[in-house]
């Protein structure tokens, strides 16, 4: 467990991610397309979940 300067704790996990081809699951357009939306998403989340944590 971290504490901040604001005196928030977190704590850091780490989530293996295993990246397996698929045609289902990528955009042809781009077969990083899909692993980008992905970061983009998880991102987000833990922004928000961040911003929630953290009063401002």
């Amino acid at each position: 467990t971290v504490s901040n300067a604001s005196g928030a704790e977190y704590t850091r996990k780490e989530v293996s991610l295993q990246v397996v081809p698929s045609s289902s699951l990528l955009k042809l357009d781009s077969p990083l397309t899909s692993f980008i939306d992905m970061l983009t998403m998880l991102f987000e989340e833990e922004k928000t979940a961040y911003n929630q944590a953290v009063p401002t």
